[in-house]
C-alpha cells in the first residue's frame, strides 16, 4: 500500500498527483483524504464543526499579519510564512500561540512558516499508524517538521515487530531533528525518487 500524506489540502494533491491506482492521497496531516470528506481517521461531521471557525481566523489573521508575513489559506487552516520576512518570526510564533490559547487550534511548525489548523487529534504519525497497523515493513520519506511524527510512527511500529525505515530527503532548509531521526538521509526529490525505484524494483 502507497500513500501520500501531505500538509497541503487534497485537492492539491488531486490536481498535482490526480488519482493513481491504489495511491491513497491525504491532506492537511490527515484531515482531508481524496474521495473522501474526511481523512483516514476523522469523523466528517469533526471538520465540518472546524470549518467556519477556520475561515474565521484566517480572515482575521489576513487582516493583522504584519508586513512581510503572508498567508497561504488551505480551507480547514492556513499557514503564516516568514521567509521574506525572518525578523517577523518572533511576532508569528507569539500570534499563533495566543490564537491556540484562545481558540484551541493546533499550531505545526514548518521552515520558517507556522500552520494553524483544527484542533483535533491527528498528524501524520497518527495517519501512518492507521495505514500501516497490518503491514509488515514501512518506509516513509520526510523533509520538514510536520514529518516528525512520522518517523516517530515507524519507531512505535518497529517496537511492534515491523520493519520499518525513516527517510529524510534534504535540502539547504531541511531541519537537523529529522536529519537526526532517519535511518537514511538522500538528497533532494531526486535522491528519494532513486530510492523509491529500489524499493519497486525490490
Amino acid at each position: 500500500m502507497v500513500a501520500v500524506l501531505s500538509g497541503r489540502p487534497a485537492g492539491f494533491l488531486g490536481e498535482h498527483l490526480g488519482h493513481p491506482t491504489g495511491v491513497r492521497l491525504v491532506g492537511l496531516y490527515g484531515l482531508e483524504e481524496v474521495g473522501s470528506v474526511a481523512g483516514p481517521t476523522v469523523e466528517a461531521a469533526e471538520v465540518e464543526r472546524w470549518a467556519p471557525l477556520m475561515a474565521a481566523l484566517a480572515a482575521r489573521a489576513a487582516r493583522e499579519v504584519p508586513q512581510g508575513v503572508s498567508i497561504e489559506e488551505k480551507g480547514l487552516g492556513f499557514t503564516l510564512h516568514y521567509r521574506e520576512a525572518p525578523e517577523r518570526g518572533p511576532w508569528v510564533e507569539a500570534y499563533a500561540a495566543q490564537t491556540a490559547d484562545r481558540d484551541g487550534v493546533v499550531v505545526q511548525r514548518g521552515r520558517m512558516a507556522v500552520e494553524l489548523r483544527p484542533g483535533i487529534d491527528v498528524d501524520k504519525g497518527s495517519v501512518a499508524r492507521a495505514l500501516a497497523g497490518r503491514c509488515q515493513a514501512a518506509c516513509c520519506f520526510g523533509d520538514d517538521l510536520g514529518d516528525l511524527a512520522t518517523f516517530k510512527a515507524m519507531d512505535d511500529l518497529a517496537r511492534q515487530g515491523r520493519h520499518v525505515a525513516r527517510v529524510a530527503v534534504r535540502d539547504e532548509a531541511t531541519p537537523r531533528s529529522l536529519l537526526a531521526s532517519a535511518d537514511l538521509v538522500v538528497e533532494g526529490p531526486a535522491g528519494a525518487l532513486e530510492v523509491l525505484r529500489a524499493l519497486a524494483r525490490a
